[in-house]
């Protein structure tokens, strides 16, 4: 396994220990109150875009265009490539698994597991382990279901792993691309314009669950494509109709989708996940973001066509952070 808190901690070292920047603030007259809630809490930088425009930026102690650990909204990237895969028609989100897989099968529990219900973590494919312990595809293959898929919505790295090395297959048989991180530079990152390293497992699978890195303004862009339904500079790069799903949960978890965490309200206290919703209505419903525990944080919302991009050395905790909060007051600005 990998252990993403050590890479993670190495990352940041690297970055600490070039020389100091001083920092870049603009938009404190306007968004006062959502810098400093995201800087008080961990925060080392903040970025508001409206409309692809630069609003409000806090750099913190780097280089705006500094490499920054994406953590868990590393995630941004899997409905991304799936749209991707979909336009290219390498993948089918519908086609089951165990035809890429093989073993799967043979399985009477992981023949019925498609693409999909992968990405929306309702497939039963889940190894358990905490977010620091990375599992390679290989693991990630061989682990027991959790449960039948469709009948529980386990967010987990694992079925992520499993995405990524069906898109490798495909991409490689295809014969374009030598592998799946050249994909998708070809077919994301370079008409964009952004750089992303991707951290990848034992065998050189891309990680696409934790552990890229990218300077704040390019996590933006990225969910802003997303924003846009794959449109950039008039021209459609990647599946609408798969980004649009990405923005529909399943019944089992209305509040996410293929990667997304969505703007529907909690069905019970202390649910996992974001917490995207303000009971006066001040956030609109198709809201989205991703990030996890260490604080790293992408929004949208399509509606007033914002996305938020909140860097952090470990800024997540449910006690001292509040994703709708943060939202409010850049929104507050708008």
């Amino acid at each position: 396994m990998l252990n993403r808190r050590a890479w993670l901690t190495g990352a940041l070292a690297v970055s600490f220990a070039t020389p100091a920047w001083a920092a870049v603030t603009r938009g404190e007259g306007r968004f006062p109150a959502a810098l400093r809630y995201a800087r008080e809490r961990g925060g080392t930088g903040l970025l508001i875009m409206r409309h692809g425009i630069v609003l409000a930026e806090d750099t913190g102690d780097l280089e705006p265009a500094s490499l920054r650990p994406m953590g868990e909204a590393t995630r941004i990237l899997v409905p991304l490539l799936a749209a991707a895969l979909v336009a290219d028609d390498l993948i089918d989100l519908d086609e089951l698994v165990a035809q890429s897989l093989e073993g799967w099968a043979s399985d009477p529990r992981r023949t019925s597991v498609s693409v999909r219900s992968l990405l929306n973590m309702t497939s039963g494919v889940g190894m358990g382990v905490p977010g620091s312990d990375i599992p390679s595809f290989a693991e990630a293959a061989r682990a027991e279901l959790l449960a039948d898929t469709a009948t529980q919505f386990s967010e987990d790295a694992a079925p992520i792993h499993l995405f990524a090395e069906i898109a490798r297959r495909k991409v490689v048989g295809n014969g374009r691309d030598a592998d799946l991180a050249s994909y998708m530079g070809r077919r994301i990152f370079d008409p964009i314009g952004v750089n992303v390293v991707l951290n990848r497992d034992t065998a050189g699978l891309p990680v696409l669950s934790t552990g890229a890195q990218a300077a704040l303004p390019d996590w933006a862009k990225l969910a802003d494509l997303i924003r846009r339904g794959g449109i950039y500079s008039g021209r459609s790069l990647v599946s609408g109709t798969v980004l649009r799903d990405a923005r529909v949960g399943s019944f089992l978890q209305p509040r996410y989708g293929l990667g997304l965490w969505l703007g529907a309200r909690p069905r019970a206290a202390g649910e996992r996940g974001l917490d995207l919703t303000a009971r006066d209505g001040s956030i609109p419903a198709d809201t989205f973001g991703v990030g996890g525990a260490d604080g790293c944080r992408i929004y949208a919302v399509p509606a007033a066509s914002v996305v938020v991009a909140r860097a952090s050395a470990g800024g997540g905790n449910a006690s001292t952070w509040s994703d709708a909060t943060l939202l409010q007051a850049a929104l507050a600005g708008i």
